[in-house]
């Protein structure tokens, strides 16, 4: 099997492997298999990729096939020249397999599929995180006349548009979720207390606008309530969200921080 390290005699490497499907642990585990290397990755063309260890100028790249599919590209980082991984890929490749696809749906469950955002379920873990941070709730003005007009599918278009512009406005650390319908949250990393406004209403002012649907410029606004402090990501929210209601009472198309 090549170059394996020393294993327990009763251990089964194939099962060893198996019984940690997180990439990075999987990764970890293929390393202790394998002498003189220091480093492992793993990259499949949808996912974001992990690594482990140390990168070297001495790698090597493995195609990883499972049941007929191109899994993943597995690269190996070795600390000289005559290492070998041998025959590890009959080994790993099964656990590699699994580890992908269980990535792959739990993305899958994390993330709109209308706009690649993500969405509820993945911002539940991070509803009682306490550090300094500000929450940003954003809501088109009037959607549901969009959909009355022009049809679902031009709404569903109009929301990934939408995206597209947030997404290009978003700083390194920023993090943005669709909450369902119109609805969107940007939670942002060091904004000042001063500068909170400003933030919150350059975002706003990127999601107003006019597009063309259908042949037809359609114009549209945006509210938004923000909230910032050392309080838990929930209690932001709930502040933002209420700042948000108040901006929709006083006539829409408009910024309200928690604090004005």
């Amino acid at each position: 099997m090549g170059e394996l390290a020393n294993l327990n005699a009763n251990r089964d490497p194939q099962l060893y492997l198996l019984q940690s499907l997180d990439p990075e642990a999987l990764l970890t585990r293929l390393l202790g298999l394998l002498d003189g290397f220091v480093g492992a990755a793993l990259r499949a063309s949808d996912l974001p990729g992990w690594q482990v260890g140390h990168r070297t100028q001495t790698h090597q790249h493995l195609s990883v096939r499972w049941d007929g599919e191109d899994v993943a590209e597995l690269i190996l980082y070795s600390d000289r020249t005559t290492a070998t991984p041998g025959n590890i890929l009959p080994i790993a490749g099964m656990a590699i397999a699994h580890s992908v696809r269980l990535a792959r749906a739990e993305l899958a469950a994390h993330t709109d599929p209308l706009t690649g955002l993500a969405n509820r379920r993945a911002l539940q873990p991070l509803l009682l995180r306490c550090q300094p941070q500000a929450a940003v709730m954003l809501d088109l003005d009037h959607f549901k006349q969009v959909n009355d007009q022009f049809g679902h599918a031009a709404g569903d278009q109009l929301l990934t548009r939408i995206t597209d512009r947030l997404q290009r406005h978003l700083r390194a650390g920023d993090q943005a979720f669709r909450l369902g319908g119109e609805e969107f949250l940007v939670i942002l990393q060091s904004v000042e207390q001063d500068n909170l406004a400003r933030a919150a209403e350059r975002l706003r002012q990127r999601l107003c606008g006019a597009i063309s649907l259908q042949g037809e410029w359609i114009r549209f606004s945006c509210s938004a309530g923000a909230a910032q402090g050392s309080e838990t990501i929930q209690a932001l929210i709930q502040k933002a969200d209420q700042s948000l209601y108040r901006a929709k009472q006083a006539g829409r198309d408009r910024l309200i921080t928690c604090d004005a």
